[in-house]
């Protein structure tokens, strides 16, 4: 692991799984848009990855101790890994970032503005599917009818409410000592669905905020990959977990989200999606599999 001692504006945590083939594109769009000079920091914690090795030794070769490598001697998932990373990291400003994701622009000297106002805790920003396609930078905190509604109406004018919504986990800000207060990411959810817990611990302290700034952004394909069942269940496991341990009403949450998926069906159906209508029946019978 590289050591670095001066203290630092902005740290990037970056966790990788068997992503050798995304990340020297990630880490040069980093540097390429690096507008705070030797205030970034860049951390990158190896989740176990097979050939762990062969891509430490490249970024080495490539960028010297510009990153720090951390071998993590378990694969936890993406929080346990992100939680690594951040006890590592030097700054008081964190950046989370997915391997898959690229910037196109600078975006540390606004990010480093938004968190002047000292109530705020985590910033998002535009999330593309290419350079000329917006898409989706937040997520529905509750999956219902009426968030659902609401998500239509806000991602339309490109808005965002912290009542209503959470960030994107692909790509964000968070204030470090916010992050720790509230006990970081919770490890107990392997994959998916961590950023809603962390929404909702921190607006649960009540002074803190979460904010969206369409003017930055990164680039983050994501249309052409296929449903996955496995992901979806891992999602939907989590969903239930993250109801038990805020103690929100499951039954009544799980029914919501069915009627939501249901509707979603009989849109598609409407529309002569045959595809959609396909996709959301295997949702909704998975839900039902497994109540």
């Amino acid at each position: 692991m590289n050591n670095h001692i001066k203290r630092k504006a902005v740290s990037v945590v970056i966790v990788t799984f068997n992503s050798e083939n995304l990340i020297m594109d990630c880490l040069d769009s980093i540097f390429k848009y690096n507008d705070i000079s030797d205030d970034l920091e860049v951390v990158l914690v190896d989740n176990c990855s097979k050939n762990y090795l062969f891509m430490f030794d490249s970024i080495e070769e490539k960028y010297g101790n510009k990153v720090v490598l951390i071998n993590n001697k378990v694969n936890g998932g993406y929080g346990q890994g992100n939680n690594l990373g951040v006890e590592v990291a030097k700054a008081p400003i964190i950046l989370i970032m997915n391997p898959d994701v690229r910037l196109v622009k600078p975006i540390f000297k606004r990010i480093l503005s938004l968190f002047e106002r000292r109530n705020i805790a985590i910033a998002g920003m535009q999330q593309y599917e290419s350079l000329l396609k917006r898409s989706q930078s937040f997520l529905m905190l509750r999956e219902d009818l009426c968030s659902l509604f609401l998500y239509a109406v806000y991602t339309k004018i490109n808005k965002f409410n912290e009542k209503y919504f959470c960030i994107s986990g692909a790509c964000f800000a968070v204030r470090k000592s916010v992050f720790t207060k509230v006990g970081m990411f919770d490890e107990q959810m392997f994959l998916y669905g961590e950023e809603r817990m962390l929404h909702y611990k921190i607006l649960r302290l009540g002074n803190y905020h979460i904010v969206y700034d369409s003017t930055i952004g990164y680039l983050h394909p994501k249309e052409n990959r296929e449903f996955s069942s496995k992901n979806f269940l891992l999602g939907y496991h989590s969903f239930i977990y993250t109801c038990d341990k805020l103690g929100l009403d499951l039954h009544r949450s799980r029914n919501k989200m069915l009627n939501m998926y249901r509707f979603l069906e009989f849109y598609s159906w409407a529309r002569g999606d045959k595809l959609k209508v396909k996709y959301y029946k295997e949702i909704i019978k998975l839900i039902k599999n497994n109540i």
